[in-house]
């Protein structure tokens, strides 16, 4: 069975703990003449997996190599 989907779902997991709304959008800050500055982030994320899978070719002669005649 391929781990692909828990592999996923554990990556968009932690990156659902890494950003939340105070990454993004930060507390405003007010200053002293009243100026409100609110910060912001843009947040960007990319990953990338690869693999490969071979196809296993076994000859008929080998397969019945085992085998013993019996007359």
């Amino acid at each position: 069975m391929s781990q692909i989907p828990n592999m996923l779902e554990s990556t968009i997991q932690k990156i659902r703990e890494m950003v939340d709304v105070n990454s993004v959008i930060g507390e405003p800050i007010s200053t002293p003449d009243g100026v409100t500055i609110i910060p912001v982030t843009k947040v960007s994320i990319g990953y990338g997996s690869g693999g490969s899978d071979f196809a296993m070719t076994v000859s008929y002669t080998h397969l019945r190599a085992h085998e013993t005649v019996l007359d």
